[in-house]
């Protein structure tokens, strides 16, 4: 009687540690997925205003922003070029860092001509905040205006569809 007990106990334990040894492997659910692309409006003085687009695919990125706009009496352009750094990422918040750069001519022929060509450049951190496939950034930091001859603080802000 007592070697049978001590061959049911032997199986029993062999049989937990076989299952301890082969069980089941679990996704690993902190990982997010990470769209690389994406599409929208943004508008800020060192980054651009018009349509955007964002090529994020981990860290480093960029941003395009373009925004043409005529009447009979004047033009602008807005193009701004930037440059991202994902600092922090989460479920639902990003961390980012920006060096903004924002070129714009403006043109007006009402009462008399004038014309200007202007270059911003900045530097801050923001935030990338988004459920599902839209996003929304909000960035502040430091700029250089009007043709780096001003310094003073910058806002920009974005929202954005995720491809």
């Amino acid at each position: 009687m007592r070697v049978i007990k001590i061959f049911l106990f032997s199986t029993i334990f062999i049989v937990f540690l076989q299952t301890n040894v082969f069980g089941q492997s679990v996704k690993d659910s902190t990982t997010i997925p990470i769209s690389k692309h994406s599409i929208g409006i943004g508008a800020g003085f060192t980054t651009g205003v018009g349509l955007s687009y964002i090529f994020l695919p981990k860290r480093f990125g960029v941003q395009i922003n373009l925004g043409p706009t005529t009447s009979k009496t004047s033009q602008f352009v807005s193009a701004g070029l930037t440059f991202l750094y994902r600092i922090k990422q989460g479920s639902n918040l990003n961390l980012l860092m920006y060096q903004g750069n924002h070129y714009f001519y403006k043109e007006r022929s009402f009462y008399s001509y004038k014309q200007s060509h202007n270059f911003n450049i900045g530097l801050g951190i923001g935030l990338e905040t988004f459920k599902d496939n839209i996003g929304f950034y909000f960035m502040s930091g430091f700029a250089r205006y009007s043709n780096l001859l001003g310094v003073g603080l910058t806002v920009e802000s974005g929202l954005y569809y995720k491809l």
